[in-house]
């Protein structure tokens, strides 16, 4: 009723009753999470947003019904405007002297998601990035619904890391990515930017090989391991035997 973007992860490729991802789930309404606990029947919630909401908040609107971690994978990156990082600031106010009239124009709009994602990975990968996985490595924690405001770019950015763990296609990858944009629908739970593009997610993909060489590589360069990822394309991927292997650049 008042979550939105709620799907399984690259459905129908992987398993449909394991992970999950989101927009926001602190508007939910009790029949929401009468859905997501006791129908969908999540364990865990993996909340990427930089908002700092107190334990008691998430106890007093959830009730202990779902375990919430908070991975914070945009951290010091939003708002741009106000940002510590140089570089992030620099990239900012150069391309966007307007501000955030950009998501009034879809070729800006483009290029801001997609170096929104690079700077996440670029800044934040040893830390909530690689944690948000550790915690997906782990099937005690299944079923696991992970999001963010609008569940579209911190959580394209971990649907990403997952997909390419399990081995899915580039083009599997772009589908269960550009989902976002019906299931947003028009401008929907209070997001300016209720959209995604395909061009923002090629764009982080040619950043992330240009500068690790795969994205396998860059995830063992945040310290992500071989058995933590197989754990994870264990767990999630419906039919390992037919994705392409795993590899390893210290093999």
């Amino acid at each position: 009723d008042n979550v939105y973007n709620f799907r399984a992860v690259s459905s129908p490729v992987l398993k449909q009753t394991v992970l999950y991802r989101s927009a926001n789930l602190m508007s939910a309404t009790e029949r929401d999470k009468r859905i997501i606990c006791s129908d969908v029947g999540c364990r865990t919630y993996i909340d990427l947003r930089s908002d700092r909401i107190p334990s008691s908040a998430w106890e007093q609107a959830w009730g202990g019904k779902l375990k919430r971690y908070h991975c914070s994978v945009a951290e010091n990156l939003t708002p741009m405007v106000n940002t510590t990082i140089p570089e992030v600031r620099e990239f900012f106010y150069s391309s966007f002297p307007e501000g955030e009239k950009l998501f009034d124009d879809d070729a800006q709009h483009e290029l801001f998601l997609k170096h929104y994602m690079i700077f996440s990975c670029k800044y934040n990968g040893k830390g909530p990035i690689l944690k948000t996985l550790q915690i997906m490595s782990k099937e005690e924690n299944y079923p696991i619904v992970f999001g963010c405001h609008a569940g579209k770019d911190r959580t394209g950015l971990i649907a990403l890391f997952v997909n390419e763990i399990c081995g899915l296609s580039r083009k599997e990858i772009f589908d269960d990515y550009l989902l976002s944009n019906p299931g947003l629908g028009d401008g929907s739970n209070d997001s300016p930017g209720g959209k995604v593009y395909h061009g923002s997610l090629k764009g982080l993909i040619e950043w992330l090989e240009r500068e690790f060489g795969s994205i396998h590589q860059y995830l063992e360069h945040i310290g992500l391991g071989m058995e933590e990822m197989e754990a994870i394309r264990g767990i999630v991927s419906s039919n390992g035997s037919r994705r392409r292997p795993l590899f390893s650049s210290k093999l």
